[in-house]
């Protein structure tokens, strides 16, 4: 008789981050909130305009203009080093309402 050991799936660990741009481009984000996997690519993404207005774009959609990275995200380290944005690391659930909000058309508190 022979045992299998069926392994689960691996799941991809994600990491969310929320970061500040100041600059004055009315047509570029003034605020980055990715979803990100464990290989550094952007899986979703919200950005909040100076206008108010709110994009968000996944791998199935997107709106106002907004797509994901092209190129892997850097560490927090790294986008903190460049004094235009000030990132930060938030929760999951701080992601999801973003995303909720973002995808119902409301405004951003």
């Amino acid at each position: 008789m022979f045992l299998v050991e069926l392994s689960a799936p691996e799941q991809t660990r994600m990491r969310y981050i929320d970061v500040k741009w100041r600059h004055s481009d009315r047509d570029s984000p003034i605020r980055m909130i990715s979803e990100i996997d464990d290989n550094g690519w952007e899986r979703r993404k919200v950005e909040l305009f100076e206008d108010g207005s709110i994009g968000f774009a996944s791998e199935t959609e997107s709106a106002h203009a907004t797509m994901l990275g092209l190129e892997i995200v850097p560490s927090l380290t790294e986008i903190n080093q460049n004094p235009v944005f000030e990132g930060r690391e938030i929760t999951s659930q701080e992601f999801e309402h973003m995303w909720a909000k973002a995808k119902g058309g409301f405004g951003m508190d």
